[in-house]
């Protein structure tokens, strides 16, 4: 089905991704805690870290200012564990709604919010090599 397709081709590029320091969410957030003095400053940098790249400020501005995604980021750690989620949980509407049901729509919002308030721990150091690992990919995704 394209559908597992296109998310397993989700992973493999945050997986790709990984390997390379200047992708990884992990840095973007190291770097605005650093900036912080205190604890409550390093979480209050990290969620303007999180909330930058995902809906940029509130529900208002997320959804009626158009501002959501405005700094789109495809980066190691993001790629897997929020637009996976956002593409899976949509495809899960749309197959519902092709079976004839009526599921809820979909709160986007609220799904980018809880990531954006996360604190969970992103690495910021590359994982593996890239080369290997794209050779394995590109195996994988275009010679099976």
């Amino acid at each position: 089905m394209a559908s597992r397709h296109f998310l397993q081709l989700i992973l493999l590029q945050d997986e790709l991704l990984a390997t390379r320091p200047e992708f990884k969410v992990g840095k973007w957030i190291s770097n605005a805690r650093a900036l912080g003095n205190t604890p409550t400053e390093k979480a209050l940098y990290e969620w303007n870290a999180r909330v930058q790249i995902t809906t940029w400020g509130n529900r208002i501005a997320a959804n009626e200012g158009g501002l959501r995604d405005y700094a789109h980021k495809e980066w190691n750690g993001i790629l897997k564990d929020l637009y996976y989620v956002r593409w899976k949980q949509y495809f899960d509407y749309l197959f519902q709604k092709m079976d004839g049901k009526q599921p809820q729509e979909i709160d986007f919002y609220t799904l980018e919010e809880s990531w954006a308030k996360a604190s969970n721990y992103y690495s910021a150091d590359p994982e593996g090599d890239c080369i290997a690992t794209a050779k394995r990919i590109f195996k994988e995704v275009f010679q099976n």
